[in-house]
């Protein structure tokens, strides 16, 4: 199967409309190219399905349409209680700002360089789409957020409901076209969301415009899961009470959910004399595919772990960690144990006063698991979803050791997480799991995420974080290193890399004793530490730019001959040196040894001997 057979049949494609309540007698009016995806999933659930207007409709869903066209005929084609859903795409929206090229474009950064045609009549800002609502007439909507965009709607968000910080983590999603790949989203998102800006930035748009509004305020879908396992969390308000629903997302996962109800009792009584607080589950009457959740109106546990580091507040910071692990061992007082919650990470529990409510708890395992694979896990996703956890600590390992775990078993609890992932995880057919290995899908340039640090003796004088495009495997990038530095350390977030330093400026750069000059290093622990020296070995007097180039390991290609000449050229220079040292150091053996063999033939030496024994 192609990708674009993949694209238009996944069903992720109907999540964006898969919540809306559609009845069995309703005809549906779909508009746009882009709502086709939607007609093998509507034909199963209303009456018609119609492209062309044939008198009133139930509902009209309207994807990238010129909505001065089609707002003015809305209402003529809406029976009285009739909904019009617009599906429209945001030509700010953050994906186009990272390089993202729509199936409608033919460049890169149409949308933000004004060069697209569908800035006049497809593409609205939502500023632009209010608007034009008030203008003909329409003053009852709600608006939606799906993310990552309408297309791929893992999850919806409303503004009764906006995305909290660490949240918006995909860095990878499917899409129709090509991409680049210039900065992590998330960070961006974060950056967004603090200071009330995501709404403006959000790829899609989903109005729903009715005199009859619905009630949902957000949605996640967990639906391309192996068999069994597939879920959909909806959130509702209804007469100023909320409620959460999990359900299942087809008929083969009703015992799931049914099982979920069986662990809240377990863990009721795992949890009982520690804080932890197992968010209140009940069966819904006379539903055997879904349960109804007490709403927690509290603050996630990783947010309040993250604002302490963005404040410097290391101690307070591990005062959470601290309760954190001592609720644990209460919970869980044996090393292995039965009925273990495998997902009680940071972002799964909400404080509300001295109380830590556990939420999504589905992964409670009947079978024995180790309790430190829970803490690996907590410490694991919160350290790579927190720019400031990374910022604070170089290297995860650090954490790790604080909790108290075996850094011997590492190794065994990544391998762990990945067996563990693909035993509750993506199905192999599912779209997500397509990105990285069908070439008609992955086509995006890379990004490198470096952070430079600069110290004088122990002290950290310095840090610049940068991200740095790859080219044809190669990311280069200046640095400017400031007075009174003696020591760089170059550290690749999420690679393995080969570090070249071009050095312009008579400046003497050392690792570990030997000199460095326009030379290629290899190293695995993604860190490189060089000691900065001037010709007299004293430390920098004035601000020097050195020019850095990193070779991902992943991507190492020579761009040319004399390159690879060049790098051949410095390694025979390394080994003879090396040699070099060898042969110096056996020099120095040879003459011990000469020395202990005089020794052991002399007088004295028999003599001594003879008392010794």
């Amino acid at each position: 199967m192609n990708y674009k057979e993949v694209f238009t049949n996944s069903i992720i494609r109907n999540n964006c409309i898969s919540w809306l309540d559609f009845k069995g007698d309703d005809r549906v009016l779909l508009l746009g190219q882009g709502t086709r995806a939607y007609e093998k999933y509507l034909s199963r659930l209303v009456s018609t399905v119609d492209y062309e207007a044939d008198g009133s409709y139930d509902w009209v869903i309207a994807y990238d349409q010129n909505l001065e066209l089609i707002l003015p005929e809305a209402k003529s084609l809406l029976n009285p209680s009739g909904r019009l859903v617009l599906l429209q795409t945001n030509p700010l929206g953050v994906s186009f700002l990272n390089g993202l090229v729509s199936d409608q474009e033919e460049e890169f950064f149409a949308t933000i360089n004004n060069a697209s045609d569908n800035l006049n009549g497809n593409y609205y800002s939502l500023r632009q789409i209010t608007e034009l609502l008030g203008q003909y007439g329409f003053d009852k909507y709600k608006t939606y957020y799906p993310y990552p965009n309408k297309d791929f709607a893992y999850q919806i968000y409303s503004d009764d409901r906006l995305p909290q910080l660490g949240e918006l983590h995909i860095q990878e999603y499917p899409y129709k076209s090509y991409r680049m790949e210039l900065f992590r989203e998330q960070n961006l998102y974060d950056r967004l969301i603090e200071a009330g800006r995501f709404i403006d930035f959000a790829n899609s748009y989903m109005i729903i415009v009715s005199d009859d509004l619905p009630g949902l305020i957000y949605s996640k879908y967990s639906n391309e899961r192996n068999a069994g396992m597939n879920i959909i969390t909806n959130i509702y308000s209804e007469n100023g009470e909320k409620y959460v629903v999990k359900k299942a997302s087809d008929s083969d996962s009703a015992d799931h959910i049914r099982s979920i109800y069986d662990k809240y009792n377990r863990l009721q009584e795992h949890f009982t004399g520690s804080n932890f607080l197992a968010n209140k589950c009940q069966m819904l009457e006379g539903c055997e595919d879904a349960l109804s959740f007490e709403f927690i109106d509290g603050t996630n546990l990783d947010v309040i772990m993250d604002e302490r580091l963005a404040a410097g507040d290391k101690e307070g910071f591990f005062a959470l960690i601290d309760e954190y692990l001592k609720n644990v061992r209460m919970a869980y007082p044996d090393p292995v144990t039965r009925d273990l919650d495998v997902d009680l990470i940071f972002q799964n529990i909400i404080v509300v006063e001295d109380k830590w409510n556990v939420i999504d708890y589905e992964w409670t395992m009947a079978d024995e698991w180790p309790v430190d694979f829970l803490i690996y896990r907590a410490i694991h996703y919160f350290y790579y979803q927190s720019q400031n956890c990374r910022k604070l600590f170089a290297d995860i390992n650090e954490l790790y050791n604080y909790c108290g775990l075996d850094s011997d078993k590492i190794s065994d609890y990544d391998q762990m997480e990945v067996d563990y992932q693909a035993r509750v995880g993506s199905s192999e057919n599912a779209l997500s799991q397509q990105i990285d290995i069908d070439g008609d899908i992955r086509m995006a340039d890379l990004c490198m995420y470096v952070q430079a640090e600069y110290y004088a003796g122990d002290v950290k004088k310095g840090v610049t974080n940068i991200t740095v495009p790859i080219v044809r495997g190669l990311a280069r990038f200046d640095l400017s290193v400031p007075d009174g530095v003696d020591k760089l350390r170059i550290l690749s977030a999420d690679r393995d890399v080969q570090v070249k330093i071009k050095n312009n400026h008579g400046l003497d750069i050392v690792n570990a004793g030997v000199l460095i000059m326009d030379h290629i290093y290899s190293y695995v622990d993604r860190q490189l530490i060089f000691d900065l020296v001037n010709a007299d070995g004293h430390k920098l007097e004035s601000d020097v730019e050195i020019q850095i180039e990193l070779v991902s390991q992943d991507a190492c290609e020579f761009r040319t001959i004399n390159d690879l000449y060049h790098t051949c050229q410095v390694a025979e220079q390394d080994r003879d040196k090396w040699h070099q040292l060898a042969d110096e150091r056996m020099d120095v053996i040879d003459d011990l040894t000469a020395q202990l063999k005089k020794i052991y033939e002399s007088k004295a030496w028999k003599l001594a001997s003879k008392l010794i024994k």
